[in-house]
């Protein structure tokens, strides 16, 4: 039960820290115009968002080896691993998403509508993947009888 729970905070700490980690990229420095944002970014602190990213990437660390070390415990949750590494990217893919969202650069509204628009396709090909990998199991487990 910990371990799930660990697993679930993990996947639920993917996406702010997927979005401190995508602000750790270096940026443009803009001379020009002022910037514009898409989504108007969370007023907090430089010292807020690094406690908050650092505490998020070591939950979600923890989480991804919680769920690594559930792979084939019990047969009863037989899909627990692969629904929560598939629920972790797609929350990784929203932490990005978001951050793009809030930089502060000209267009602003271009990369995150490209952003937004491969969410679509992501979560199609994260629920493909799930789905196969179930399938494929049972098929294998079928044949063992």
């Amino acid at each position: 039960m910990v371990r799930r729970s660990l697993v679930g905070a993990g996947v639920l700490a993917a996406a702010p820290a997927f979005w401190w980690l995508g602000g750790l990229l270096p940026g443009e420095d803009l001379d020009g115009p002022s910037p514009d944002f898409a989504i108007s970014p969370p007023d907090i602190g430089a010292g807020t968002e690094l406690a908050l990213g650092i505490t998020a990437t070591v939950v979600c660390l923890l989480g991804a080896i919680a769920s690594t070390r559930s792979w084939g415990d019990e047969p009863t949750s037989r899909l627990w691993p692969e629904l929560s590494v598939g629920a972790g990217v797609i929350a990784a893919y929203l932490g990005l998403t978001y951050r793009v969202g809030t930089e502060p650069v000209i267009g602003a509204n271009i990369g995150f509508g490209l952003m937004v628009l491969g969410l679509g396709p992501v979560c199609i090909g994260v629920v493909a993947a799930v789905w196969l990998r179930a399938t494929r199991r049972d098929a294998n487990s079928a044949r063992r009888f």
